[in-house]
């Protein structure tokens, strides 16, 4: 009986360990990643659209799910009828993606779209 106690104390003491939240070593790297993306609500468009993208945004980051929140964050600027991003917004969201070592095409799709909108801008 004694055995089986102590042998279950421990796996108690070893799970959070195996599955970390918030690993001491990340902390710092895994505070700023929350607080940038944070800082990137702000930029959702306003109307339905940008609702629903935003309250799926906050899901994922009240979750600590960062990849999912930046993936819906990507998704949600790729859609034809939500304006493309500023540069200092896409260069804010490449930091990221390089912080995170997301592979995502996401990242080069809405650079395009910023560059396909500035040559329709000229021609108009």
């Amino acid at each position: 009986g004694h055995v089986r106690a102590s042998s279950a104390r421990s796996c108690g003491r070893r799970r959070p360990l195996l599955m970390p939240t918030a690993p001491p070593a990340w902390m710092p790297h895994y505070s700023m990643l929350h607080a940038r993306l944070a800082a990137l609500r702000r930029i959702f468009p306003s109307g339905a659209h940008g609702e629903t993208y935003c309250a799926l945004f906050d899901d994922f980051l009240a979750n600590n799910e960062f990849g999912l929140a930046f993936e819906v964050l990507c998704d949600c600027f790729l859609e034809p009828e939500v304006r493309p991003l500023t540069d200092i917004e896409l260069a804010e969201i490449a930091a990221l993606r390089s912080l995170m070592n997301i592979d995502d095409q996401s990242v080069l799709r809405l650079r395009d779209k910023r560059h396909n909108s500035r040559d329709t801008n000229k021609r108009l």
